[in-house]
């Protein structure tokens, strides 16, 4: 009869499947080992499989999730009886956005405060603290700062803000690239890079915009609205001095090109 063996890759084979194959086990310490390779088998199989349909399951809520949406973009343009050109702007527009299966800002409420700041200044401190505007202001008004930022995207083509309309939030481009309508094809034009502000006349009392911004590319922007920067301000009233200094300064050499 035929015996088995621990090391041959045979023996192993033999034993680690479902059932028998021409070699069976048949001392005791065989069928231990057996026994043991067959739990360890189902044990990896078990794990691999639990990770793949886990991450099935993820890519389909995510996409039930992107699909409803649509669904509901749909509705709202048939009832609200867009036109064709415009209709089709906005499902773009909501189509090249990412569905995330949580809510940022709820997940951050829920945090203690000390938790929350560390978090947001791991996410927006180094942005904030690259800014010109901000520069060498105190760390603390960097983190209210960052508590108060809500991202926003622009689709190419899309206006930012537009000449003449009274402004409610101040923009810090992150990714992409802008371009003032105003200057485009001139010897002057300006193009807005990320790390780039601009609005803050809006937050500073001069809430009239002085130029329209176009997305050149898609583009994402961090906002702070006009109130939350003015509470933030109360508080660091030599900040607002420096941001207010800055800002008429621009004003006066006609630099406003990022306002």
């Amino acid at each position: 009869m035929e015996t088995i063996s621990f090391l041959p890759p045979e023996g192993i084979a033999t034993i680690a499947t479902v059932g028998y194959g021409r070699i069976s086990a048949t001392t005791m310490a065989e069928r231990l080992a057996s026994m043991a390779i067959m739990i360890a088998g189902v044990g990896y199989y078990s794990y691999v499989i639990g990770n793949v349909a886990s991450l099935v399951t993820q890519l389909q809520q995510a996409g039930r999730a992107q699909s409803y949406r649509m669904t509901m973009i749909r509705s709202f343009s048939v009832d609200s009886k867009l036109p064709k050109d415009l209709r089709v702007e906005v499902f773009n527009y909501f189509s090249e956005r990412t569905i995330r299966n949580y809510d940022s800002r709820s997940l951050l409420a829920d945090m203690p405060s000390n938790l929350r700041s560390q978090v947001l200044e791991h996410l927006y401190g180094p942005l904030i603290a690259s800014l010109p505007l901000f520069k060498g202001c105190p760390r603390t008004f960097a983190t209210e700062v960052c508590s108060r930022l809500r991202l926003v995207f622009f689709q190419k083509g899309s206006l930012v803000c537009m000449r003449g309309e009274i402004g409610k939030e101040m923009y810090i481009l992150t990714a992409g690239e802008l371009e003032i309508v105003e200057l485009k094809g001139t010897d002057n034009a300006v193009k807005l890079r990320p790390g780039d502000c601009f609005g803050e006349g809006a937050v500073l009392g001069d809430c009239t915009r002085h130029n329209t911004i176009q997305a050149v590319t898609n583009s994402t922007l961090c906002i702070i609205k006009s109130d939350d920067m003015a509470e933030i301000l109360s508080g660091f009233p030599e900040v607002r001095f420096k941001m207010t200094t800055q800002y008429k300064e621009r004003y006066r050499w006609g630099t406003l090109a990022l306002q």
